[in-house]
């Protein structure tokens, strides 16, 4: 159970964000942490009282926030492999293939999701995105339009369209 590993899901990303759930403040805190990287050990050694993380833990799960993965990073559950293939509409689909391992593919990557998401979202004055886009050449150049999008989108109240546009750039980003 300790070498188990958590990520957050789609809802765990906006709670991050929202704060709808009225979490306990460590709980909130460890939902913060869970990264689908670091296993429960590793999660506990990070807090003065270890023993309420399974707690923690628990809650996060019951409501929907986290997921259990396996330490090698994939579903645990089994129903999920059972699943029929996804749909184009199914908007996390992408982000569950690996990400481009050379720089020039994951720019190109980059490029054509904040294409994408320029056209959808902001279709109305797409102009200064697109010019910002078309300027980028480094990967700073694409963190900040990426970031400029999110706080957009935010501020705009299309949350979950942020947590869907961070969820499909960030892999890109490492």
């Amino acid at each position: 159970m300790n070498g188990l590993v958590y990520a957050k899901t789609t809802a765990g990303m906006q709670e991050v964000q929202l704060r709808h759930a009225r979490l306990h403040p460590r709980a909130r805190s460890l939902l913060i942490l869970i990264d689908g990287k670091q296993c429960v050990n590793d999660l506990c050694g990070k807090f003065a009282t270890p023993a309420l993380v399974q707690e923690y833990l628990d809650v996060l799960q019951e409501k929907g926030l986290i997921q259990a993965l396996s330490s090698y990073g994939k579903d645990i559950a089994d129903e999920v492999l059972s699943q029929e293939p996804q749909h184009a509409e199914a908007p996390l689909s992408e982000q569950q293939s690996l990400p481009p391992a050379g720089r020039a593919e994951r720019l190109a990557a980059l490029k054509a999701i904040m294409l994408g998401a320029i056209e959808e979202y902001f279709s109305a004055q797409p102009d200064a995105y697109l010019e910002s886009l078309g300027r980028a050449r480094r990967m700073r150049d694409f963190v900040a339009l990426g970031n400029e999008i999110i706080t957009v989108l935010n501020k705009t109240g299309r949350i979950a369209a942020a947590v869907e546009f961070k969820q499909k750039v960030k892999p890109l980003l490492r």
